[in-house]
């Protein structure tokens, strides 16, 4: 079974550059704008989250918790523009493995992404 991927991010451009980079890797990948299109794509198994501190219809952490309850061991990567210590420190608080600063390079993604079982 190929690994699966769930990318929640409000920019049309960045999702599908993420997209085409997973998919590259051989990932499956699901897409999502906004929290509630996340909750519709976030049924088992996935093996990854990235998910969009700003979102249009709440928040990244926001999102965290929620996936958290399904799934506690899910990876999940948190991205934003504000890399703030606030931000940071609220993702990692709510079970995020990583935070990336946008914009980020593909290899601060395969860093992570590699040692996802």
């Amino acid at each position: 079974m190929r690994r699966r991927v769930l990318i929640v991010d409000d920019d049309a451009s960045l999702l599908a550059l993420l997209a085409l980079h997973f998919e590259e890797l051989g990932w499956e990948v699901r897409l999502a704008r906004t929290c509630q299109e996340a909750l519709a794509h976030a049924a088992p198994p996935l093996h990854l989250a990235l998910l969009d501190y700003q979102l249009p219809d709440g928040d990244g952490i926001q999102l965290l918790t929620h996936l958290r309850r399904g799934a506690p061991d899910l990876p999940v990567v948190v991205m934003s523009a504000h890399s703030h210590a606030g931000v940071m420190a609220e993702a990692s608080a709510r079970g995020a493995q990583h935070f990336l600063s946008k914009p980020f390079s593909p290899s601060e993604l395969d860093a992570f992404a590699a040692v996802v079982p």
